[in-house]
Formats: C-alpha cells, sequence, structure tokens
C-alpha cells in the first residue's frame, strides 16, 4: 500500500523550486557568520560599521567548508559539531580578548583567565540579588543556545549550498 504524504506547495502548484533560491541562501548563510566574526563587543557602544567588513575568519570559514565538500555529500554531524564549536570558541576568545583589557587594564591570558572565571561568577553571585543572577544566568543560557542553534543551521546551509550540482544548462 502506497504511504500518503501531504504535497509541497510546489507540487501543489506545479511550480519548480527556483534554482537561485539555495545560492541565496547560502550567501545568506555567510553573511551572517561573517557579521558574527566581525562583530566588534563593546560594552557601552555598538558601532555598525563592524557588520559590513569581510572577516577574515569567516573567508578562512568559507575556504574550509569549500575545501571540505562533495557534490551531493553531506557533513556527518560531528562535523557540524566540531565547525560550531570552533565558531562559538573564536568569538568568545574575541570578546574576552577586547572586554578583558578595558574592564581589568590588562592583557588578556587563556590559562590565567579561565582559571579565574569560577571567582568572578561567585563575586556575581554574592554581590547582586539572586533574581538578577538567575536573569543572567538564564538569559546567558538562552542567548548561547541561541547562537548555537544559529550557527548550526548557518553551516548546515552554507554547506547544502555548496554541495549541490549544477544544473545542466539548458
Amino acid at each position: 500500500m502506497d504511504s500518503i504524504r501531504p504535497l509541497t506547495s510546489s507540487e501543489l502548484h506545479g511550480n519548480r523550486p527556483s534554482r537561485f533560491l539555495p545560492p541565496l541562501k547560502s550567501a545568506a548563510a555567510f553573511f551572517f557568520l561573517n557579521a558574527l566574526l566581525s562583530m566588534e563587543v563593546l560594552p557601552f557602544r555598538m558601532e555598525g560599521g563592524s557588520l559590513l567588513r569581510v572577516s577574515p575568519d569567516g573567508l578562512c570559514l568559507l575556504l574550509g567548508m569549500c575545501l571540505l565538500v562533495r557534490p551531493g555529500q553531506r557533513f556527518r554531524p560531528v562535523v557540524y559539531a566540531a565547525l560550531t564549536a570552533a565558531v562559538m570558541f573564536l568569538k568568545l576568545f574575541q570578546s574576552a580578548d577586547r572586554l578583558v583589557p578595558m574592564v581589568f587594564n590588562r592583557d588578556f591570558n587563556l590559562f590565567l583567565d579561565s582559571q579565574r572565571l569560577p571567582d568572578l561568577v561567585l563575586l556575581f553571585r554574592l554581590t547582586r540579588p539572586p533574581a538578577l543572577v538567575l536573569t543572567g544566568l538564564a538569559g546567558t543560557l538562552a542567548g548561547m543556545a541561541a547562537l548555537t542553534w544559529g550557527v548550526w543551521r548557518a553551516l548546515k546551509t552554507l554547506h547544502h549550498g555548496l554541495a549541490i550540482r549544477s544544473p545542466a544548462p539548458a
């Protein structure tokens, strides 16, 4: 017995999917990743000009995706997880590299500053009301989860756009 599945809108209306849609989605995914990697995190102001710059990290990510992609093949989820973790770590490291000198008046050192992170969290918990601490924790976790999901989806979209075969000329 044939299984019944809902028809897509292109099947209902007899339209073929646009051949421009996958490249546009890939371009949007690259621009999202580029804007994320080139964004400057400053405590008191946000300049919109940094979002329009081309990020060297974004170009390296695009080059790496182009080298890893094979037409018609998908990445394993482990590859997406590794790339997402690398992008997230890179952005956190860039943010810390900008914020630590402004706040603590010294250079950022990953080895020393990562050991002081629990002390900083404890200081925040002891000097702020519990409701503010819980709100900050929930906001941080929700923001990190949303950002991770966005990076994951952008990487999958970028890979899909690079991996599709170009249609034969008519």
